[in-house]
């Protein structure tokens, strides 16, 4: 049986001062916001906030509201829970979405390994929505669950549910997009490296006008270290980077839903940006939905692939079932998804916790990267 509401939005609250979302003298949500948020009573919610009271967390002003007195909260307020003490083989997995471009090899690695482990996997999809994240968190952890996997949705702040799972000890393994400085476990891709060797291959062939296309990276910490390769190169050739040729909103790559009007918005500014700049001879793409975008923008601005422009990106459906076929850095997911699920047994059985396990990335030709001559 799940917590009672009131205690579940305490533990929110709690999470949240401890984490410093809320500092000293800070004013939390009020009864009325707080029952909208959550979908309950007001009564509900004074009862959470009395209760933080009680503990002399905050200080309540009636007329004025309740205000934080100190971050420094008791560890009873985030309890140790060993779920290997339960006999529970429950495991969540909550993911943002998959594809054959990525993320399907990622949940058959899972369903294999969980298999062998004996344990067997409950799967739910966000949508890249911390929202819908928050709302599938909260249901899953209703249940007897073993432990979970977690691949936190696209967002500018840590989940405060993620955040909560963590301070009590349970079981996380973070799967992908890494959670930087909370000390939690992780598999994934040694992005950086990833792609610092598919920048150094378009350096190889001449190239030094790079276009650089993402979705925002704020908040995805696989992005964010893709950027941070990128730049590495360019730092160690010290040549100067063209800032200019970069696009890092391109939003219809993370919306949950497929939407036409804004995929063709984003493949339009890709092609004004080409159109702009004759001289970027090549892309590099974070993600294959941005290079498919790429290579139609370059149709559109009567560039040819590879002869007028290269394009190169992050993993591609097998066998380029769909698509234009591109050069493309392929990331080992049937690995990830086992390693994830051998170090979330660990996890569960030893209490282990803060192993990071990097995977190595592996260079596909695709026959879209062309040679400069004149390098």
């Amino acid at each position: 049986m799940g917590r009672p509401m009131y205690q579940r939005i305490h533990d929110d609250l709690a999470t949240a001062i401890a984490m410093g979302q809320y500092k000293v003298g800070d004013r939390l949500p009020s009864e009325k916001e707080l029952a909208a948020q959550y979908g309950v009573s007001r009564i509900t919610c004074t009862n959470a906030l009395n209760l933080l009271q009680e503990k002399g967390y905050v200080d309540r002003h009636p007329g004025r509201g309740t205000f934080v007195l100190t971050n420094q909260l008791g560890m009873e307020d985030f309890p140790e829970r060993n779920p290997s003490g339960t006999g529970s083989r429950l495991v969540g997995v909550v993911i943002t979405d998959f594809s054959d471009s990525f993320g399907a090899e990622i949940l058959r690695g899972i369903e294999r390994e969980a298999s062998s482990a004996g344990l067997f996997c409950i799967l739910r999809m966000t949508g890249d929505s911390v929202e819908k994240e928050s709302r599938i968190l909260a249901d899953l952890m209703a249940l007897d669950l073993a432990g979970l996997l977690i691949s936190p949705a696209h967002g500018e702040a840590y989940n405060p549910k993620i955040l909560q799972m963590i301070l009590r000890n349970f079981p996380v393994v973070l799967v992908d997009r890494d959670m930087k400085g909370m000390g939690v476990s992780f598999v994934g891709t040694d992005n950086i490296r990833a792609a610092a060797e598919a920048t150094s291959r378009l350096f190889d062939a001449g190239h030094r006008q790079i276009g650089f296309l993402s979705a925002p990276p704020a908040g995805s910490s696989s992005l964010e270290d893709r950027m941070a390769g990128f730049l590495k190169v360019y730092a160690e050739q010290d040549v100067r980077v063209n800032r200019n040729l970069w696009i890092t909103d391109i939003e219809s790559a993370i919306l949950a839903e497929y939407n036409q009007e804004a995929l063709e918005a984003d493949v339009r500014r890709i092609r004004d940006l080409l159109a702009a700049n004759p001289d970027m001879t090549a892309i590099f793409a974070t993600e294959y939905r941005v290079a498919r975008m790429a290579v139609k923008a370059a149709e559109l601005a009567g560039r040819r692939v590879p002869e007028t422009l290269s394009v190169l990106c992050f993993d591609a459906p097998p066998e380029f079932l769909e698509g234009p076929r591109v050069s493309f850095m392929r990331q080992q997911e049937r690995k990830i998804g086992m390693e994830a699920v051998r170090l979330l047994v660990d996890s569960i059985r030893n209490g282990a916790k803060g192993e990071r396990r990097m995977i190595d990335a592996r260079f596909v030709d695709g026959g879209s990267i062309g040679i400069i001559n004149d390098i």
